[in-house]
């Protein structure tokens, strides 16, 4: 989880990169302060204690690129008729539902609204900022609930 944000900042701002600079502080203080919870984990002290062996699959599979291209079209139809109804709202209301599932659909799609001139630069940062956000708390949800 601590790469997501790094990864999100480099592929919003391929799309339009006048959002990079404002999502830079927010996305990279987010990878800053995990970084230092794993630190304070870590000098804490650790076990080897239930450490799992993690399973690895194959990148190249098409199943996953075509569950990624569905949920994009569902999250650009969700942002249309957020924004019709709800107008910028919309499009933050949207980004932090979607964040609780997924971050990349709703970035992308609230990165392309921008560079589409469909939302305000502003918007964009604040509906992936609200995602990212939303998506962080329910990884920790996750994390307690589960682990």
């Amino acid at each position: 989880h601590a790469i997501m944000p790094g990864r999100l900042l480099v592929f919003v701002a391929l799309l339009d990169p006048r959002l990079a600079a404002p999502l830079a502080l927010p996305l990279l203080g987010g990878v800053a302060a995990i970084g230092a919870i794993v630190l304070l984990l870590r000098w804490r002290g650790s076990s080897d204690e239930g450490e799992a062996e993690v399973a690895l699959k194959n990148p190249f599979e098409v199943g996953p690129a075509f569950k990624f291209g569905a949920l994009f079209a569902g999250i650009l139809v969700l942002v249309q008729l957020a924004q019709h109804l709800l107008g910028d709202a919309g499009l933050v209301a949207v980004g932090a539902v979607a964040g609780l599932v997924d971050v990349d659909s709703i970035s992308l799609a609230a990165a392309s609204q921008a560079r589409d001139g469909r939302a305000t630069t502003l918007t964009a940062v604040v509906a992936i900022v609200a995602a990212v956000a939303a998506n962080t708390v329910a990884k920790g949800a996750y994390a307690v609930a589960i682990g």
